[in-house]
């Protein structure tokens, strides 16, 4: 009886060929009719059901008329050179691996069990330039790595194909001239230049060189001075989007017991596929911890070899005739089949529900074959923008979105944005920015699906209406329909847009309530237990700084720990009154720390690690359930009125960014108290500033007279840094042409969508141009000198 479990791991070896065949062959067939090749595999049902009951031979030669199919059904545009190489390779393969049962499979089969991985000591670096351990990658982690072109990219880690912490395993550990090390094990792939890869052991010192990463950007050869075989402890295999990977700056391949790099890339697409499914529905956990032990799809392959052999008595023969014509035919010669066939449990059972997978497969796999290429290199989230680089240096308004209801109140205006977690949906948050004393206005918080294939702009698909004005909104990161919000009247709360009762969350505690408007929210990971699970930051203008269990059970919002800053200075009468906190930013890489900024222009460095006792009498603080403590450990040099906006730079783990309503923005080092650069428009105050996701040195502002603003640090020859820091290269208007832009927020997954809110109600979606969501290959590089600058200054 055929193995249902066999058959999905030939179905899925079958689809990565065809992923293979797709992104290297443009303007064939395939590219308009999927189809087309998924017949390949339905004219063969005989060889499969043979494939399927242990014959791995009849399934090396079926896929050898398998790829005959797929040139004849493609008119011959498959390229010659890979057929016969792709067949070559099955060849080699079947003999090491397809074995009878008293037979002895060859070391050299690819799936034979030994550790093929990198030392977890060895590093990787992200895109900001800082390093990783391989020891603590984990999935969906950006790295560094080489295309094609042997150019230096960004990718992404989709899987962890192995994961051993303190087994031992032999390495082959390479020095080069350039005082660069790697170790490999024996059987693993290392680039030697000319898109040429081969096992570490058959490395010589004489014929061979590494390639390591320059600091252009660029990749240079390095001669190799020794190879030291060492034992070493703890391994790990990561897998990347594109196969590669830069491991102490040096250029490795991901893959390992295999001789060509393109078929172990091969093989690897169905997991590939899978990381982008996830990607597409918001579930990539990054907060993963590794654990012991191997991958259940490399395990699905080793099983797929090792645990089903056929008996001897079987006997069967496919010849394949193969003819130099452009549209070849192929004739199947078959003779009597009688199998008996003897199938040996597994060793390690993988467990997964066959037939809801098998139906999972069948419904995606058309569209994610189709959409593969367009999915490689970019989250397809707005499917109706064309990202198309056209060199038109100019944005384009998408969208103009208002709710008529709630602006009947002229006072009313947009007071906060975010995107929601899969970047489809746009969340808006209205209010007011004139209050003397209690609030008299009603606010909202409306949510516009921009994914939709109709939008009504004046008509939001989701409207809450709140009792006061709100201040601030943040969506969870990781699950879409969630949102926090955050009140004049000190109050927060959570929905779930999915449910019908949408309010799960708010502070019951009134103790614990903050007692003025609530200035920022920020989901971070909780720092100190699980990393795993988000947590709610809150800020106001009452001085405290609270951190939040955002999804509780009994809709109650529980008060984790508690921050607040005193005025110290000054007149004795105000020591120990709050000083009003209106914006926090968390470091990317130390969760545990922070900047935050305030309504006096004062401008603090902060940790969640500080037990420095508070210093003040101010009513209610000995009342609330969790004491607050002094978070400050650093002073920067302040601003000369109230901090709109703080935000540590994505590419940078130092840099941060400023504004405030002395109408400057500032580019500080969280290591130097003085800031290293300062942008002066003259355009009023800035009301908010945020750091483009895909271009380092680009950020844009939202001004209280020009709109908003978006400038280029990239140096340009012949421009001075002065002109370079007070004239934007481009500003976007606002809806009326002048009103102030109070909150400006970049889509993470289509970075060349921007979305501005202002003071008439209106939030513009903009399209940017290519130059600014499109990074140089030095831009991370500048962003770094440009850092380092701020100490000389």
């Amino acid at each position: 009886m055929m193995s249902s479990r066999r058959v999905l791991y030939l179905t899925l070896f079958f689809l990565s060929r065809f992923d293979l065949i797709k992104s290297s062959t443009a303007n064939c067939p395939v590219e308009a009719d999927p189809a087309t090749i998924l017949s390949c595999v339905a004219i063969d049902a005989v060889g499969l059901v043979q494939a399927t009951k242990g014959n791995i031979r009849v399934f090396c030669t079926m896929a050898e008329r398998f790829m005959e199919c797929v040139k004849t059904k493609t008119r011959g545009c498959v390229g010659e050179e890979f057929v016969r190489g792709s067949l070559s390779e099955l060849i080699e393969l079947s003999q090491k691996c397809c074995v009878n049962k008293d037979e002895k499979m060859s070391e050299e089969c690819p799936f034979f069990s030994r550790p093929q991985c990198f030392s977890l000591n060895d590093t990787a670096k992200t895109p900001n330039g800082d390093e990783i351990s391989i020891e603590n990658l984990k999935i969906g982690e950006k790295v560094l790595a080489i295309d094609h072109n042997d150019q230096i990219i960004s990718t992404e880690v989709v899987a962890i194909l192995h994961y051993e912490k303190n087994l031992p395993a032999l390495f082959y550990t390479f020095t080069t001239d350039s005082g660069h090390q790697l170790s490999l094990t024996p059987e693993h792939l290392v680039y030697i230049g000319n898109q040429k890869y081969i096992q570490a052991r058959y490395i010589d010192s004489n014929e061979h060189q590494l390639f390591i990463a320059g600091r252009n950007g660029q990749l240079k050869s390095s001669r190799i001075l020794s190879i030291d075989v060492q034992i070493k402890r703890g391994y790990a295999t990561p897998i990347t989007q594109h196969g590669t990977l830069l491991v102490n700056n040096v250029s490795s391949s991901c893959y390992a017991s295999i001789y060509h790099h393109s078929i172990g890339h091969l093989a690897m697409a169905p997991l590939r596929w899978a990381h982008q499914a996830k990607q597409i529905f918001g579930l990539i956990n990054t907060s993963e911890t590794n654990e012991n032990g191997i991958h259940w799809y490399p395990k699905a392959l080793n099983n797929l070899v090792h645990t089903h052999s056929v008996s001897a008595s079987v006997q069967t023969k496919f010849e394949v005739q193969l003819a130099d014509a452009t549209c070849q035919s192929i004739k199947y010669k078959e003779r009597e089949v009688q199998a008996d066939i003897e199938e040996k449990p597994a060793d390690d059972h993988v467990e997964i529900d066959i037939s809801r997978f098998n139906k999972f497969l069948g419904r995606v796999e058309p569209i994610v074959s189709y959409y593969l290429d367009d999915n490689l290199e970019r989250p397809n989230v707005l499917r109706h923008i064309k990202m198309r680089y056209t060199g038109d240096e100019t944005a384009q308004e998408l969208f103009t979105l208002s709710y008529p209801d709630i602006l009947i109140d002229k006072e009313i205006q947009v007071t906060s944005l975010s995107w929601s977690a899969n970047s489809s949906s746009i969340v808006v948050g209205y209010g007011s920015t004139s209050h003397e004393g209690l609030c008299m206005h009603k606010g909202a918080v409306c949510s516009w699906n921009i994914e939709r294939y109709k939008i009504n702009p004046n008509k939001p698909d989701i409207t809450i209406e709140t009792s006061t004005c709100v201040t601030t909104l943040a969506c969870h990161p990781e699950r879409p329909g969630i949102v926090a919000a955050g009140l004049y009247n000190g109050e927060i709360l959570v929905w779930d847009f999915r449910e019908q009762d949408s309010l799960i969350a708010r502070i019951l505690e009134r103790q614990d309530l903050h007692r003025d408007s609530v200035t920022s929210l920020q989901w971070i990971r909780e720092p100190k237990l699980s990393k795993k699970k988000f947590i709610l930051v809150s800020t106001s203008q009452d001085g405290k700084i609270l951190l939040w269990n955002p999804l509780p059970s009994k809709s109650n919002l529980k008060l984790t720990d508690a921050y607040f800053v005193a005025i110290k200075g000054g007149n004795s009468r105000s020591v120990g009154k709050p000083m009003g906190v209106t914006s926090v930013t968390f470091n990317n890489e130390d969760s545990e720390t922070f900047i935050f900024g305030c309504d006096s222009g004062f401008l603090y460095k902060g940790s969640l690690n500080s037990v420095s006792s508070v210093q003040s009498r101010e009513e209610g603080l000995a009342d609330m359930s969790i004491h607050p403590k002094n978070p400050v450990t650093m002073a920067y040099q302040s601003h000369d009125s109230p901090i709109y906006s703080v935000r540590f730079s994505p590419f940078n783990r130092h840099l941060f960014l400023t504004s405030a309503h002395d109408g400057q923005l500032r580019l500080y080092s969280q290591l130097f108290a003085n800031f290293g650069r300062c942008f002066a428009p003259a355009q009023g105050a800035i009301f908010t500033c945020r750091w483009s996701p895909s271009r380092p040195l680009v950020l844009a502002a939202g001004s209280e007279h020009g709109g908003t603003l978006i400038y280029d640090l990239e140096p340009h020859e012949g421009t001075p840094d002065s002109l370079l820091l007070s004239i934007p290269v481009q500003e976007l208007p606002s809806s009326d042409k002048r009103s102030s832009i109070n909150a400006l927020e970049f889509n993470h997954k289509t970075p060349n969508i921007l979305a501005c809110g202002d003071s008439a109600g209106a939030v513009i979606i903009w399209k940017l141009a290519e130059r600014f969501t499109a990074a140089q290959n030095d831009e991370i590089e500048n962003l770094r000198i440009l850092a380092n600058s701020f100490g000389d200054s």
